[in-house]
């Protein structure tokens, strides 16, 4: 069963505002993606699961939580869903798998908490879209800084190819 938040300010901090110094964190995003991360090299195992998350100045940063945590945070955790998060750890992101620009990712601990948030609290969109052009993804060939592709973008290329 999903907590419903009974915080209506907003006395949360933005995903720009995020640093390792703050020991007490409590934000509100949407969970806009959300998958497994496996090992390839030990039989596909289950070692936790990533998402993304976006808040309502459009900024994104993944998270993470180890496979130990997901019973406890997998409810929560809905692509689509607005949430509040508290209490959570921040590092430098994973500079070989970078699915966001932000500096740090957000690692959910057992002192984590997690509850739906009242979707009037702040507008936050269902999604976030980074328009790129052909030569600039041609760029990023053979490069582990962006992992990511841009779907419109792929699909105006295409359009573009054919005409």
């Amino acid at each position: 069963m999903k907590t419903q938040v009974q915080h209506t300010n907003k006395d949360y901090i933005t995903i720009d505002q995020l640093n390792k110094k703050r020991s007490y964190r409590r934000t509100v995003v949407r969970l806009t993606r959300k998958w497994e991360a496996r090992n390839l090299k030990k039989n596909n195992e289950l070692i936790g699961i990533n998402f993304l998350l976006l808040d309502e100045k459009e900024n994104t940063i993944q998270g993470s939580v180890h496979h130990s945590l997901i019973e406890k945070f997998g409810a929560h955790l809905c692509e689509g869903s607005l949430i509040e998060i508290c209490n959570f750890n921040v590092q430098d992101c994973n500079k070989n798998y970078k699915v966001s620009d932000h500096k740090f990712q957000m690692i959910l601990t057992e002192r984590t908490t997690i509850a739906s948030a009242d979707q009037n609290l702040c507008k936050i969109s269902l999604e976030k879209f980074r328009f790129r052009n052909h030569e600039d993804l041609a760029k990023l060939k053979d490069m582990t800084q962006h992992l990511y592709v841009e779907w419109k973008s792929q699909q105006q290329y295409g359009q573009n190819k054919q005409n």
